[in-house]
């Protein structure tokens, strides 16, 4: 249950709603600043006497990173692009993709812009790919990726883990094979496409009427390619 004030962080720590014996905890912020009222400053303060009583075990959390993808496309080409920060500086990526390039077992429409959907986790992909190449993983750490999406059936899959109907389940069948390969996580959350004006000004450098913001400088730009995004899929296949 949602904790939004200090009479219910103080419900929930005198009743907790026990699973297995156990009690779950998470907080989240997506941005790099949060502002907090009267009310969540009192909960916290609650919550922190709590655990300095050792009433519960801490769980270290993951390494997070994090970004945004979005994709376009009309009858003939698609274009992908999003971007993350790495050490204060943005990174961005873009790929063209035309139908001849997505492997023929996907049975992909006719029109590229029918399989939208699949093209936008494709992005998460390409996300995820740059991240983890940029990034990278240090010993045992566990990684969570959590990027952001304005498509909601992407989020969706992505959070359901399951589908079978293609292209759709064959492009989120190649990103959990990724994710097992990199050993990490992915979170993917919704944001409002007025919101992802970046990932979507990147998808569409290939439209040509993409204005880049001034971030997206070339020197910071990372290539992949179409044969690199479905590398999963083929060792997939052959396993």
């Amino acid at each position: 249950r949602a904790c939004t004030d200090a009479n219910s962080a103080l419900e929930l720590l005198q009743q907790p709603k026990l699973k297995n014996g156990k009690l779950w905890l998470r907080f989240m912020a997506w941005g790099t600043t949060v502002s907090l009222n009267e009310n969540a400053i009192c909960a916290l303060k609650l919550l922190c006497q709590h655990f300095m009583r050792a009433s519960f075990a801490l769980v270290p959390a993951p390494k997070l990173t994090g970004g945004a993808a979005d994709a376009w496309a009309n009858e003939t080409v698609a274009g992908l692009g999003g971007w993350a920060c790495f050490g204060g500086r943005l990174q961005w990526f873009h790929l063209e993709l035309r139908r001849e390039m997505i492997p023929k077992d996907w049975n992909w429409p006719e029109s590229m812009q029918r399989g939208i959907s699949s093209l936008e986790l494709l992005a998460q992909l390409a996300l995820l790919s740059m991240s983890v190449s940029l990034a990278g993983k240090q010993g045992s750490i566990q990684v969570c990726f959590r990027q952001r999406s304005d498509n909601m059936p992407t989020v969706g899959v992505v959070a359901k883990g399951l589908c079978t109907a293609y292209p759709l389940g064959a492009a989120l069948q190649t990103l959990a094979y990724a994710c097992l390969g990199y050993e990490c996580d992915l979170d993917v959350a919704h944001i409002a496409g007025e919101r992802n004006e970046k990932a979507d000004k990147a998808s569409r450098l290939n439209e040509g009427q993409a204005n880049l913001p001034h971030e997206f400088q070339p020197s910071n730009r990372w290539s992949i390619s179409a044969d690199e995004l479905f590398r999963p899929w083929y060792e997939l296949m052959r396993s």
